[in-house]
């Protein structure tokens, strides 16, 4: 019995093999593609370059150490290892051969690369980066302190290959590129590295890829480098390390700078000893010594999940990235009521409007009162001088303004103060 199974597993291995080599990507002559077949030992992969001195690799079995530096040495470059499922592999191996793209092309003839994109973005200390389809052409254009660059254009075929390969390091789902996902992932650079959340929506006609960029996260969320004033870094970082239970909450327009304030206070508590879990969505900076957990509705890890999941796990805080419905805004209360200590952000258009959304979300002004230790309001505002470097926009100055609630088990009282600081931050 066991010859009969061994030689049914053989022919099932010839014949599997056989299958892969037909999808097997035509990627360099042929001398070429069958020595790095040889060196990978996988009859179905893909490698599609991102710059000059580093590759991307797709492949549906995970690959040893050994053969990688291998590969590496072979082609005197850097590679980035992406596991995909035999299906994908094989849709982006059809995608690759429509395109008549080969592994020895050089994306950088056409001057845009991943590399050089991000590596320009680090330059231009640009908060976000874009990649759009027009009916022509590809388009790629920065946000530099609030205002948008002049746009790069790219043929069809280079665009597209560009976006994909920012779709590959985000990890995102390579068959259902109609459909919105969202990503993030880090990129080294020549000195440092950059961490990016990519945001991805596509219909028919159109195709727009948004990266946030976080430049060199370990000194930039830092609180005593936002711009405060000592008196509010001191009295908040007081509150952290006594307060057991109660809120901070976060407030601001779009791209206000909540998210940089928000990590440096887990940046902060990280420093104090303190057990973070965050409920995010998605991650959008990695920090470390916080358990930083994703929203993944497709997998049923919601909000009400996820906060049951992160009460177990004997928190000392608990981080919500944002109260974005009635359903994140019960449950981050819900946490407080327990008896922790929870961050989170929340878009308002002032400070006096803060109790109102909160109330629109379903949250009583008596739970609101009883819960809430600081409310910071920031905004974004140009500078009265400009930039000593050419064609830039103005100087951004953060605006803080906060209250403070003095909690007792009969009353709450409300102080307000206003501060102005000069450092730039981002959303």
């Amino acid at each position: 019995m066991k010859p009969i199974v061994n030689v049914i597993q053989a022919a099932y291995t010839v014949l599997k093999t056989k299958i892969l080599r037909r999808i097997a990507p035509e990627t360099g002559p042929s001398g070429f593609s069958v020595t790095i077949q040889n060196l990978l030992k996988q009859s179905a992969w893909l490698l599609l370059p991102l710059s000059s001195s580093k590759s991307i690799l797709l492949v549906s079995q995970a690959l040893c150490k050994s053969r990688i530096q291998k590969l590496e040495a072979y082609l005197n470059k850097s590679i980035v290892v992406r596991i995909v499922s035999l299906n994908h592999l094989r849709q982006w191996i059809q995608w690759h051969r429509q395109h008549r793209l080969s592994a020895s092309n050089s994306v950088t003839s056409t001057n845009q690369s991943v590399h050089k994109i991000l590596c320009e973005a680090q330059e231009l200390s640009a908060s976000d980066c874009y990649i759009q389809r027009t009916e022509t052409c590809y388009k790629t254009f920065y946000r530099v302190r609030g205002a948008l660059t002049t746009p790069k254009e790219l043929s069809h075929i280079h665009g597209q290959q560009l976006l994909m390969s920012f779709l590959i390091l985000a990890h995102l789902n390579l068959d259902k590129t109609g459909h919105p996902q969202e990503g993030h992932f880090r990129y080294p650079l020549t000195e440092s590295s950059i961490f990016c959340r990519l945001s991805y929506v596509a219909s028919d006609t159109a195709q727009s890829l948004v990266l946030r960029l976080f430049h060199d996260t370990s000194k930039q969320f830092e609180l005593c480098s936002l711009g405060m004033p000592t008196l509010l870094v001191n009295d908040l970082k007081q509150t952290l390390k006594t307060h057991k239970s109660g809120m901070i909450l976060l407030t601001g327009p779009t791209g206000s700078g909540k998210t940089t304030t928000l990590y440096s206070l887990i940046h902060f508590l990280a420093g104090e000893r303190k057990k973070i879990i965050t409920l995010e969505d998605p991650i959008e900076a990695e920090i470390e010594g916080a358990v930083q957990t994703e929203i993944n509705e497709n997998v049923g890890y919601d909000f009400a999940v996820g906060l049951k999941a992160v009460l177990r796990q004997d928190p000392d805080v608990i981080v919500v990235g944002e109260i974005r419905d009635t359903v994140a805004a019960l449950h981050a209360f819900h946490a407080c009521l327990s008896g922790y200590l929870v961050i989170t952000t929340l878009h308002a258009k002032s400070l006096e409007e803060v109790p109102f959304r909160c109330a629109e979300l379903g949250i009583e002004i008596s739970t609101f009162n009883d819960n809430i230790l600081y409310i910071i309001h920031q905004v974004l505002k140009n500078s009265s001088h400009t930039s000593n470097q050419d064609n830039l926009p103005f100087q951004r100055q953060a605006v803080f303004n906060y209250k403070k609630s003095s909690l007792s088990s009969h009353c709450v009282q409300i102080n307000a103060s206003d501060y102005a600081a000069t450092l730039t931050v981002r959303a």
